[in-house]
């Protein structure tokens, strides 16, 4: 699970980048170096994991960010859209499953 957790959370961040979101994408980052450091029992993973949880959905969330993709991107602005979508849905998903495993 934290294998799956971890290719979602680098197609988030190529998603962001590929959106001059850069500033997203560490933020991003920065809880992928916790996860891929820690033990999926470790007060750090599940810390980072609360922390990825918080931002998915709601006001001002990795859901609400308006992407518009580079001009010279592959991705329309619609792909990025729904492709956001998916990934967050992804992303919950995942993190309820590492959850719920470590209850």
């Amino acid at each position: 699970m934290k294998d799956k957790l971890i290719i979602v959370i680098n197609s988030i961040m190529e998603l962001l980048i590929e959106c001059n979101l850069v500033n997203k994408a560490d933020w991003f980052k920065a809880k992928l170096e916790i996860i891929q450091k820690n033990d999926e029992h470790s007060e750090k993973f599940n810390t980072a994991i609360g922390d990825i949880k918080k931002v998915i959905a709601g006001m001002g969330s990795f859901t609400d960010i308006s992407m518009m993709p580079k001009q010279d991107s592959k991705l329309s602005e619609r792909e990025a859209r729904l492709k956001k979508f998916y990934l967050a849905e992804q992303l919950d998903e995942v993190i309820i499953a590492l959850l719920k495993k470590n209850v």
